[in-house]
Parts: structure tokens; C-alpha cells; sequence
């Protein structure tokens, strides 16, 4: 009797275990990569759509200007100046020279870039 309670004391003890059955730790390392990409796209508004388009067109055929993304995307330049702004924002593009009035070229960040690409391979 004393074997069958140790026994169950000691496969109680590993379900509680926080280091080996914490839902996050029995995940592989692409899993833990896809929960960080969707923090991010929830965190950035990346679950626009029009967000996300841009995004991945600056991350892979980038620099780009407003008006080629409109022309790829099919947005207004207005709209596609407001997602430029909000991507800025949150530190997923930048603009290569800003004192330029016209033919402003705006690129993907390295975390862009990172959060793009991992989107891609989710989306598969």
C-alpha cells in the first residue's frame, strides 16, 4: 500500500511539475516562434490585412515608395500613407530618406522583416 501512494504521490508531483508540463515548454521551437509572430501581429494591429500586405511587400521586395505598394496592393496612396505611418509606429518599417518630398522609400525593419517571414512560413 505504501508503494501504490508514493507511486501516486510521485506522478501527482510530475503533472504539477511547472518545468516539464507547462504548455509552453512541451512546444517546439517553430510552435514557440508561431505564438511570438501572432503576439506580434496582435500587438502591432498586424491582423489588418492591409498591415500585413504591406508588410510583406516592403519585407520582400522592399525599399519601396507609397505609390508602388498602392499600385501592388491595390490601395489608395492616402490609406497606403496611413499604414506606412502605423508600421513606422511600431517599429516594422522605416523610411530611408525622410527629407525627400517625393519618392520617399520606405523599407521593412529588421523585426518587420523577422515577423513577416515567420508569418510566410505559418501561413504556409
Amino acid at each position: 500500500m505504501t508503494n501504490s501512494l508514493t507511486q501516486n504521490n510521485a506522478a501527482d508531483t510530475e503533472k504539477t511539475s511547472p518545468t516539464t508540463n507547462h504548455p509552453i515548454a512541451t512546444l517546439t521551437s517553430f510552435q514557440k516562434r508561431i505564438l511570438a509572430v501572432l503576439a506580434q501581429e496582435a500587438r502591432y494591429g498586424l491582423a489588418s490585412g492591409h498591415r500585413r500586405q504591406t508588410l510583406d511587400i516592403l519585407a520582400t521586395d522592399g525599399p519601396l515608395t507609397p505609390t508602388t505598394i498602392g499600385d501592388e496592393t491595390g490601395l489608395d496612396i492616402t490609406h497606403v500613407s496611413r499604414v506606412l505611418s502605423d508600421l513606422q509606429g511600431s517599429g516594422l518599417a522605416t523610411i530611408l530618406n525622410p527629407d525627400a518630398r517625393k519618392g520617399r522609400l520606405y523599407d521593412a525593419t529588421s523585426k518587420g522583416t523577422e515577423i513577416a517571414d515567420v508569418a510566410a512560413e505559418v501561413d504556409g
